[in-house]
């Protein structure tokens, strides 16, 4: 009886430690796709956002600075910017953390970059900012923000 008993109970304890287990946020990544305003060329860029922990974030983008269709575009430059919130308020970015750039002329093809950002402070999401350059006499670029992407893990 005291055997079937202590059975029972590790039975018991087996199910509660997988169940706890699969209370662990997994790392999904959560994807993103962004295109600039097509006026005079433009700037996609796209890629995945997963989380290690409540610290720390990986980020592969892939960039490209392209001409429309009728060939216009100044191949100036498309740059995506990561932006962090932190739990206690605070911000950095969007422009302190470069992420990936593509600055060699239109059309040139995806320039691939990947990071993995270790924090201090526990990050409550991220959001990436696409910005297109429209060369020398234009200082103000063409911008587009993902949604945030939110740590599972915070």
């Amino acid at each position: 009886m005291l055997s079937r008993s202590l059975k029972s109970v590790g039975v018991v304890l087996g199910v509660v430690g997988i169940m706890a287990a699969s209370q662990t946020p997994a790392l999904a990544a959560q994807s993103f796709d962004l295109n600039t305003d097509r006026t005079d060329g433009y700037a996609h860029a796209y890629g995945e956002v997963s989380y290690i922990d409540a610290n720390s974030v990986y980020v592969l983008s892939y960039v490209s600075d392209r001409c429309d269709s009728s060939g216009r575009g100044d191949g100036e430059g498309a740059y995506v910017w990561l932006q962090i919130k932190y739990t206690d308020g605070s911000y950095d970015g969007p422009r302190v953390i470069l992420q990936n750039y593509d600055n060699d002329g239109c059309d040139t093809g995806y320039i691939p970059s990947s990071w993995t950002y270790d924090r201090t402070k526990r990050i409550s999401w991220v959001r990436l900012r696409l910005d297109e350059a429209d060369g020398p006499n234009d200082s103000t670029p063409d911008s587009v923000l993902s949604t945030q992407k939110d740590n599972p893990y915070t």
